[in-house]
């Protein structure tokens, strides 16, 4: 339970934190998700080892809670070729885009 540990520290010493206001301020979007406003999510590990589900986890939470309005899915070639989120993403309200990660310079 350390990561909880951990979570509920950084939840709780951001909160505390006014003087630049908002628009800086890392937020809790919701209770129980681990994605936060205001943030860089990335999964770094080899093939196999559920970072795929790790991310779909946390956006299908917010999928159910209408809180996402397009999910990007950022690849080396600009194809989803990953299993598991195909499967998934069948569950989706959410549009998604997949985009060739030159183009996300562009935007």
């Amino acid at each position: 339970m350390l990561s909880l540990e951990i979570d509920a520290d950084i939840i709780t010493s951001l909160s505390e934190k006014t003087d630049k206001g908002d628009q800086t301020e890392i937020k809790e979007i919701h209770p129980e998700s681990l994605i936060f406003y205001n943030s860089v999510n990335i999964a770094v590990g080899k093939q196999g080892t559920g970072k795929t589900l790790l991310f779909m986890r946390e956006i299908l939470k917010l999928d159910r809670l209408k809180m996402t309005h397009l999910i990007l899915y950022i690849t080396g070639d600009g194809k989803i070729t990953d299993d598991t989120f195909i499967y998934l993403s069948q569950t989706l309200e959410t549009p998604y885009s997949d985009q060739f990660y030159d183009v996300i310079s562009i935007l």
